[in-house]
């Protein structure tokens, strides 16, 4: 690879490596369409780019995620047709499972007041250091 020029790992990514990476793109460069000529612009120059260059340079599993980057064709209907992956939606915890989940030895950083801890929880005794050996000088 050192006598290659530009990037030739692209070509290697799947397709929800593409999508991952062109999601989080259209995300942080959404506040910059904020105008009446900016989506139209930026569907047509994308697509324009896709037939010019980037299939060739990204492969096969670029075009779809690129798509979906500048919004040509729906999620929903990029869904349908079973092109992108939407994913599923995660499963909420309550906050008192979450604690229940944690580690014992956490449980000691958590305020008691709340009424959240666990009923057979009693807090480790500690002795109080002394500031001497606690803080070492040298």
């Amino acid at each position: 690879m050192e006598k290659k020029t530009g990037v030739t790992e692209t070509s290697k990514l799947t397709p929800l490596q593409w999508q991952l990476m062109m999601k989080c793109w259209k995300m942080n460069l959404r506040p910059g369409q904020y105008s009446w000529w900016a989506p139209t612009a930026w569907r047509v120059g994308a697509l324009a780019l896709w037939a010019y260059k980037l299939r060739k340079l990204n492969g096969p599993n670029f075009t779809w995620p690129l798509m979906m980057f500048s919004d040509a064709l729906p999620e929903s209907a990029l869904k349908m047709m079973g092109k992108i992956h939407l994913g599923r939606p995660l499963t909420l915890k309550t906050r008192k499972e979450l604690i229940a989940s944690l580690k014992l030895h956490y449980l000691q950083y958590l305020r008691s007041d709340n009424g959240d801890l666990p009923e057979n929880y009693e807090p480790p005794s500690t002795k109080p250091l002394k500031a001497a050996r606690a803080l070492p000088v040298l």
